[in-house]
């Protein structure tokens, strides 16, 4: 008996959709991580000083961020030369979390550095010793100093020693040390 041979065309094609889920998870995987690096910086206008030494974000990768910011809400800000004193628009930020002026809101930020300063104590599980970490404070010009004050003794309290505060200077009088 003689038997026909079948043929059988077959289509090679790109299966694409695997290729566009994969695509998909990486852009969601890059948005987020885009989000979180932006959280450590609040919108504030840093006071001017008349010299500093410039930034090495290389040197301090580990750096944490305390910002002292107003509330955007607030319309004093529109009117020149008005200041806003409300203790209540006010915020001390840490990691994308805000902490308002109440004696549980800084308790918790207080807890929060200490957690964050444990990754560098100098003997490290002691809650008493000091942390080798830095803080870089960036204040709101217009911030009343006694917040910068209250940050202050709060990262004290935290066992971060290790401070720096960032400031705005035209660029003829920064040191490149």
């Amino acid at each position: 008996m003689g038997f026909k041979e079948i043929k059988v065309q077959e289509e090679v094609a790109a299966n694409l959709v695997p290729m566009i889920d994969i695509m998909f998870l990486l852009l969601l995987f890059f948005m987020l991580n885009a989000d979180m690096a932006s959280r450590d910086l609040e919108d504030v206008k840093a006071p001017v000083a008349n010299k500093a030494d410039q930034d090495k974000p290389e040197e301090n990768a580990d750096r944490i961020t305390v910002n002292v910011h107003h509330k955007a809400e607030c319309g004093k800000f529109s009117t020149p030369g008005e200041l806003c004193s409300e203790p209540n628009h006010w915020f001390i930020s840490l990691q994308g979390n805000r902490y308002a002026l109440t004696e549980a809101d800084l308790n918790a930020l207080t807890k929060r550095l200490s957690a964050l300063a444990d990754a560098k104590r100098v003997k490290p599980g002691d809650k008493t010793s000091k942390s080798e970490r830095f803080v870089l404070i960036r204040g709101d010009q217009f911030a009343p100093y006694g917040l910068i004050q209250r940050s202050l003794e709060r990262i004290a309290m935290a066992g971060l020693y290790k401070t720096q505060v960032a400031v705005q200077i035209e660029k003829a009088s920064v040191n490149k040390q």
